[in-house]
């Protein structure tokens, strides 16, 4: 980096990181550390903070999405340990797996894998956009060369467990039985499934916890390498017991010579090289120091048979191939203490009350039973935190909904003495009664409110996000609260309709969905219309709302809404009538920050649905999307500042759910 471009690149550094800093804070929160930037790595357990420091990572030669990404597994090391130790038994299984770390050498290059690829696999599953350079990180900076034939074969297992699970499309070259013992692992037989398991497929789903990685570890792969290990040790020996013959054949050619047979008796070399094989035997000591007289008078006592057991009392069989572990932790460095780690994440659960207590338990329980993973709801609470406040008011419009839903509507069945018309059959009776002042009840007049019409008995709401990538950084955060604000204030209105089934003069039915728009991939729907949410839902919209990529197809999230509407109208021939006339309410709401791919396409769309009844409205977020005043026409606003979003979208939703009072509101 020349000195021109390093005060540019630091900038460019700068302005990165702080644009993600609420990223990086927001996904760290379910560790319940805090992670901000600092001059270093470091962590202070007894405060519950972690600081990370990009610039190191700068001066390291990565660019601002790798550091971006390396950043972000520091924090799921702290999610990935909160939730071992959080979990049942989590003590004795962050054990297990902490004694390969503190053994170091080899344990601790299986243990740093086999975590890295699981972690590698949630953060990518988090954030799509950052998969190309976790690619790049693992197959061009840390494993350029795919050929692993060199390394000894207990690293070459690791070296291609790891790059392959980053690129399982380019396999790497190493010796038959480091294939073989792969191959193992992604074939193992099951009692009772007729399917074997691919283990390096689970190690890289993220929904896989902690403690089953762990103990699949040490059932599966550690016996697979230490058996390359041993092997590994067994070849080395072979090497010093048999060392190579190449450098003693070049003295034998002479005797070949029948002119020269005086030769060899001139110099006194040649009875030398006879001793040779006697100096074989001992040929692992000539790595001691080169005076072998005197240490044979110190270990004279313990006899020749003892001289090589003393050895590993002082020194590991690992010594053997620690340039080889070296080399290892030079590619994938530890950023972060995982001892101070380990005590962070303790003082947090304290704090918290979870240290493998019966609150935790029950949480994991239920987790399980709606198939996620208890740091998916921690996730998704903490998050909605932040928004909850604005639910208060809309909560309101409920209370008010339901209760007025409650009113019967305006009729005559009221029976009285006073009245705007006689009760059929009852006037011969009041000809009676006249003048008679204990008259009977023989009138009518009306009781109840006057029903505004039509009455809505069904709302649809659907709300489209921007997932393009200028949305990264603080609007998407806020993009994605939104879009809990809509799923968690249907889902309280549906609980209290159902808690009111039978009382309501008129029954309503509210079903929401979310759609995105950005990448091929992301251009979808998210949450599918209903009035239920299940908390894998939740969480698959949540995700899906922390992705970014591609650019403003938005026109192909309203052919989407068009299309189930005309699937709709198949499934229900009055569909169409009770949206043209009112019984029935399709709402949507586009949120975008820039200028569509496509703004003719939108407003065909927007033709297309507004004819049949649809309200569609767009939020622009910023300046920057001043086009989509045009574009969405009449029904459209801006909101330059993002913070300002969530106080705009209560307004709205109260606005909305405000047309579906029965009576004047």
């Amino acid at each position: 980096m020349t000195t021109e471009s390093r005060p540019m690149k630091e900038e460019a550094f700068d302005t990165f990181f702080k644009k993600n800093e609420r990223l990086i804070s927001d996904y760290a929160q379910a560790t319940g550390i805090t992670f901000q930037r600092g001059q270093g790595w470091a962590i202070i357990p007894e405060e519950g903070k972690a600081y990370y420091d990009p610039k190191m990572l700068m001066e390291r030669g990565y660019s601002e999405q790798e550091a971006l990404f390396l950043t972000l597994h520091e924090t799921e090391h702290f999610r990935d340990g909160k939730e071992i130790l959080g979990g049942k038994d989590g003590r004795k299984i962050w054990e297990l797996n902490d004694a390969l770390y503190r053994q170091g050498g080899r344990k601790k290059v299986l243990a740093n894998v086999i975590d890295d690829i699981h972690d590698d696999a949630r953060v990518t599953n988090a954030f799509p956009n950052l998969k190309e350079s976790q690619v790049r990180l693992v197959t061009e900076v840390s494993i350029a060369d795919r050929d692993l034939t060199a390394k000894p074969k207990h690293m070459q297992f690791v070296w291609a467990l790891r790059r392959e699970a980053a690129a399982p499309d380019q396999p790497c070259t190493v010796a038959p039985e480091v294939r073989e013992a792969i191959q193992k692992l992604h074939a193992i037989p099951i009692p009772g499934k007729p399917k074997p398991l691919d283990l390096v497929e689970s190690l890289m789903n993220p929904r896989v916890d902690g403690k089953s990685r762990i103990m699949l570890m040490k059932k599966y792969i550690e016996p697979l390498f230490d058996e390359l290990y041993e092997q590994d040790l067994k070849d080395q020996e072979d090497k010093k017991k048999y060392p190579p013959q190449e450098p003693e054949q070049p003295p034998q050619e002479p005797p070949q010579n029948p002119e020269q047979p005086e030769e060899p008796e001139q110099p006194s070399e040649p009875p030398q090289e006879p001793e040779k094989p006697e100096a074989e035997e001992p040929e692992p000591d000539k790595q001691e120091p080169d005076t072998p007289e005197e240490p044979p008078q110190e270990t004279e006592p313990e006899s020749d048979t003892e001289t090589s057991e003393p050895e590993p009392e002082t020194q590991s069989p690992d010594d053997a191939f620690s340039k080889e572990y070296d080399e290892f932790f030079e590619k994938f460095p530890d950023l972060l203490d995982e001892s101070a780690a380990k005590e962070a994440i303790e003082q947090v659960l304290i704090k918290e009350g979870n240290d493998d207590g019966a609150g935790k338990r029950a949480a994991n329980a239920y987790a399980a039973e709606h198939g996620v993973l208890p740091h998916e709801i921690e996730d998704y609470r903490k998050e909605f935190e932040k928004i909850k406040p604005f639910i208060g008011p809309i909560s309101d419009v409920i209370e008010g909904l339901i209760e007025d839903r409650k009113i019967p509507g305006r009729k005559l069945s009221k029976v009285g003495d006073h009245g705007v018309m006689l009760v059929p059959g009852m006037e011969v009776q009041a000809w009676m009664d006249m003048g008679d002042e204990r008259a009977s009840k023989t009138m009518l007049d009306y009781e109840g409110k006057e029903v505004l019409k039509p009455v809505v008995g069904s709302l649809r709401f659907r709300f489209v996000a921007d997932l393009s990538y200028s949305m990264d950084g603080e609007k998407l955060a806020v993009q994605r609260r939104i879009g809990q604000l809509l799923l968690e204030f249907v889902s309280e209105i549906t609980r209290r309709i159902d808690d009111n089934v039978g009382q309501m003069e008129h029954e309503l039915d509210v079903k929401s969905q979310i759609l995105t728009f950005g990448s091929p991939n992301l251009t979808k729907v998210v949450k599918p219309l209903s009035s239920s949410l299940t908390e894998r839902q939740r969480i698959d919209a949540f995700q899906s709302l922390s992705q970014v990529g591609g650019s403003t197809p938005d026109f192909l999230s309203l052919q989407t809404i068009i299309s189930e509407i005309d699937e709709e109208k198949i499934k229900d021939p009055e569909y169409a009538i009770k949206l043209k006339e009112g019984e029935l309410k399709e709402v949507v709401i586009v949120l975008t920050d820039g200028e569509s791919d496509s703004p003719a396409e939108v407003k065909a769309k927007l033709d297309d649905l507004r004819s049949r009844g649809v309200r569609v409205l767009a939020v622009g977020i910023t300046s920057s999307a001043s086009s989509v005043l045009e574009t969405y026409k009449p029904d459209a606003r801006l909101v330059e500042d993002v913070n300002e979003l969530p106080e705009v979208f209560q307004q709205l939703l109260a606005d909305v759910f405000g047309e579906l009072f029965t009576h004047p509101y």
